[in-house]
């Protein structure tokens, strides 16, 4: 809530100062949800719920969801997006569990006419390890329209969206539990340390009849420099993810959905998934 109102507060007062020698339009986009913050393809997806109470056992919850803000500054003949918000990332689920918390801040905008970017940094927090730290990134976007990151029209009800991206980030852990200090000394390693990583990700969207959606998409992680606990990592790590959904309300806003998930998101927390389920989804949006 503070994050919102500061938000809302930051918009109000740039769209109330002038820049000298310039005519800047400043307007507040909204407020969203999404299914994080970590990058450009979470912002565009859905939140993702799941909750399961057996008869018998514990229950399980499945959640990826963030929300966040946006404020949009024109100064001709540039346009860029800024965004701030919260996520969190959790799996109860699965063998290896996930709980894992962002929240910070990011900007979007074109570098030349078919080449965007998105840079943002975030607050990282793994409440089952202890670890604390900040993620910084940077993608670039490749753009083509009705050929890559756009809409492709291949029939009157069938439409695809290509997307890429490429890019780089930079992973700090700055503190940890003791329980989790104590194991990585015992191992020979430091509680703190960082990362430095390549990354690449592609992936696909269809539409049908502009409702039921299938999709996927394919994630690449490469360690270029590991310290601390970051070095007992594999180098190289991949993400892949099928979507099947199916929308419930005419805008879209909610839908349930058939996910499979397979591999490492080492800034979600996600190691060594192989798992399909049933996820309600929403991207409602506020204000």
């Amino acid at each position: 809530m503070k994050l919102t109102i500061r938000l809302a507060a930051l918009a109000a007062v740039l769209g109330a100062c002038p820049i000298a020698g310039a005519d800047p339009e400043v307007r507040w986009l909204g407020l969203k949800l999404a299914r994080g913050i970590a990058d450009t393809k979470d912002l565009g997806k859905p939140a993702e719920l799941s909750y399961t109470r057996p008869s018998e056992g514990d229950s399980t919850a499945v959640v990826n969801a963030g929300i966040y803000g946006i404020v949009g500054v024109r100064l001709p003949p540039f346009m860029s997006e800024f965004d701030g918000g919260i996520s969190l990332h959790r799996n109860t689920a699965i063998a290896k569990k996930q709980n894992v918390v962002l929240s910070g801040l990011g900007a979007r905008g074109e570098f030349v006419e078919w080449l965007q970017h998105h840079f943002s940094f975030q607050h990282k927090n793994n409440r089952l390890s202890g670890a604390r730290g900040g993620v910084a990134s940077l993608d670039l976007i490749p753009y083509v329209p009705a050929m890559l990151n756009s809409r492709a029209k291949i029939s009157d009800h069938i439409s695809v969206v290509p997307t890429l991206a490429f890019g780089t980030e930079y992973e700090r852990v700055s503190s940890s539990d003791e329980k989790t200090a104590t194991e990585l000394r015992g191992q020979g390693l430091e509680p703190t340390g960082s990362v430095l990583r390549l990354t690449a990700g592609a992936g696909f969207e269809f539409e049908f009849y502009e409702r039921v959606t299938f999709g996927g998409t394919v994630g690449y992680w490469r360690d270029q420099k590991q310290t601390g606990p970051f070095a007992r990592d594999e180098k190289s790590k991949s993400y892949r993810t099928l979507s099947l959904a199916l929308p419930l309300d005419k805008a879209q806003n909610f839908a349930i959905s058939i996910d499979y998930v397979r591999g490492n998101n080492p800034i979600e927390g996600v190691s060594d998934a192989n798992y399909t389920q049933i996820t309600f989804k929403l991207k409602p949006s506020f204000l």
